[in-house]
């Protein structure tokens, strides 16, 4: 007497499959998308820093402050 497999287990075995091969296309991107996410982290960090070191009585910040 032989065991063979049941049509679910080999249903199972394709989605695991499946799902694998769509986890390393994902790293695949996330890894080729790395260096477009990290220019725009220090572009936000740079903005950040300008808006948060500005000095609001800069005449190029207000133009027409009191004198």
């Amino acid at each position: 007497m032989t065991l063979s497999p049941s049509p679910a287990a080999a249903d199972r075995g394709a989605m695991d499959l499946l799902v694998a091969a769509a986890l390393v296309l994902a790293a695949l991107v996330v890894a080729g998308s790395q260096p477009t996410a990290v220019r725009l982290w220090r572009a936000n960090v740079h903005l950040w820093d300008a808006f948060l070191t500005r000095d609001p009585w800069d005449p190029a910040v207000v133009p027409d402050r009191p004198r």
